[in-house]
């Protein structure tokens, strides 16, 4: 179950692992070269906090990753990400934050 699985990778502690969202553009225009995946709250799992996005045309699905390590402490973390445009605004809802 994923529960055991997230229970798994904290107990262990620095665990790396890539975490990926799939996204769509499901707007009217291509998303603009600039855009990136930002973190947006939460616990920060990585050193980047925006990973760049490739101009995605509408209907669109990508895939996004992040590079993550787990915290040494057992526990409850969740990293939020947001896509933002290349002038600072966000656009779309959050990426599913994921619970460890």
């Amino acid at each position: 179950a994923p529960g055991e699985l997230a229970t798994l990778i904290i107990s262990v502690g620095y665990y790396r692992f890539t975490k990926t969202w799939r996204v769509q553009n499901i707007g009217d225009e291509n998303w603009p070269p600039g855009c990136c995946l930002k973190f947006s709250g939460g616990d920060q799992l990585c050193a980047a906090e925006r990973i760049p996005v490739l101009p995605v045309s509408p209907g669109t699905t990508v895939d996004l990753s992040v590079d993550m390590v787990s915290p040494q402490q057992p526990g409850i973390y969740e990293s939020k990400w947001r896509m933002l445009t290349p002038s600072g605004s966000y656009f779309g809802g959050s990426v599913s934050p994921f619970p460890l």
